[in-house]
């Protein structure tokens, strides 16, 4: 993504009850690495383990 630009992408958390785990890279830049995880609340009862 281009400077002063930004990208967004649509990830379901469906599939694992709301949860989510998501790596952030970024080509050329190894040392680049941000991980984004939990749960998406919405009031319901719901799965974990």
């Amino acid at each position: 993504v281009k400077p002063g630009r930004s990208r967004a992408l649509v990830h379901s958390a469906a599939d694992a009850h709301g949860w989510y785990d998501l790596a952030v890279t970024v080509d050329g830049e190894d040392g680049f690495r941000r991980r984004l995880m939990g749960h998406i609340e919405n009031g319901r009862a719901s799965v974990s383990g």
